[in-house]
């Protein structure tokens, strides 16, 4: 999804105030995934603007593209389902891209007519000055914040967080999107085969209850907020980020920890953190000290801790459930526990961490 910036971009294109050159130049900078990804961006504001007939003709007209050009061809083949597109050969992206541009301008100004007078979409907004613009920015992250905030939601932002956060650790392994094997012979599928292989490779229940929970979301903030329906994904996005990067935060931690790399971890916490002393007992406070503990702590055990599950508590804390083998210096097991730790973070810190 394009972030806040970028669609203001594009709508600022659309209300006719930025040249098609201010969104072409990024786009030829893409490689041919993100160019993909862009495509499917701007569908997904095509569909907003429910594009007819008069908009496609148009369109063709404003871009300067050949009648023969393969993007003209499909567009008239697709005529609004413009998904297909993406499946262009890498060569012909961006004349599609510049077609797809100048379809969604031409739609928007058709939808802005309509539609102006309606004060609870911003896309209807006057953006031709700097100043409307920083508000439009101000007030979304103060709703964002607003929306991060609401306990009423945590546990489904807690959901679907978690589930964001292990596609993370599907990216930090390694592990490939899986494919399905090229075959030199046609071997025709009954149904149980295609329905098993398709479970095989992916988990379709899954992902259809992550879907239901984030329509389900979709709505309540609308319905919540007094929203449009069609700009709550993107806070529901970022909210969902917000949560994902506490728990990218805390992986990096542990994995920075678990290395011996004491400044690492100090850069990912708040200068007047609080730190449990499980060795002594007590607390530590600030840089200096946990440096100092770990340190001491270190030349008698060897201790290792891994997360093996997170979970956000109703006050935003996060909890981390944690195996911890602990050894001495000659390589004997001291403990071997599951124990629970509590983080608190704060502007993007770890500003407390307790052991509970």
């Amino acid at each position: 999804m394009l972030s806040l910036e970028e669609e203001i971009r594009m709508i600022r294109f659309g209300q006719g105030i930025y040249p098609v050159s201010d969104l072409l130049d990024p786009y030829h900078q893409l490689d041919t995934d993100g160019k993909r990804t862009r495509m499917r961006d701007l569908s997904f504001f095509l569909w907003g603007l429910k594009t007819v007939d008069s908009d496609i003709e148009q369109a063709i007209a404003a871009s300067s593209l050949n009648e023969s050009d393969l993007p003209v061809v499909r567009l008239r083949i697709d005529r609004h389902r413009s998904n297909s597109t993406a499946l262009l050969p890498e060569s012909e992206l961006e004349k599609a891209y510049r077609l797809y541009l100048f379809l969604f301008k031409t739609a928007f100004q058709r939808y802005f007519e309509q539609e102006k007078g309606n004060l609870t979409n911003w896309w209807l907004t006057d953006l031709s000055h700097d100043e409307a613009v920083q508000k439009l920015v101000t007030d979304y992250q103060a709703l964002v914040e607003e929306i991060y905030a609401d306990t009423g939601f945590r546990n489904e932002f807690g959901s679907l967080a978690k589930d964001g956060y292990k596609h993370f650790q599907r990216i930090e392994k390694g592990d490939e999107e899986p494919v399905f094997d090229n075959q030199t012979k046609f071997h025709f599928l009954t149904y149980d085969e295609m329905v098993t292989e398709h479970a095989r490779k992916f988990d379709h229940r899954h992902s259809e209850g992550i879907v239901l929970l984030r329509r389900s979301l979709n709505n309540a903030l609308s319905i919540r907020y007094k929203i449009e329906p069609e700009r709550v994904w993107r806070i529901i996005s970022d909210v969902i980020d917000r949560h994902v990067s506490y728990l990218k935060l805390l992986h990096r931690a542990y994995e920075a920890f678990n290395n011996r790399e004491i400044d690492g971890v100090l850069a990912l916490m708040h200068s007047d953190v609080d730190w449990p002393n499980g060795w002594e007992g007590g607390y530590v406070h600030g840089h200096e000290a946990v440096r100092d503990y770990w340190t001491r702590q270190w030349r008698e055990l060897d201790p290792k801790v891994t997360p093996v599950a997170f979970q956000l508590r109703p006050n935003g804390d996060v909890e981390v459930d944690v195996h911890q083998l602990v050894k001495d210096k000659d390589g004997l097991v001291v403990a071997d526990s599951q124990v629970k730790h509590v983080y608190t973070i704060e502007n993007g810190k770890i500003r407390k961490m307790v052991i509970d």
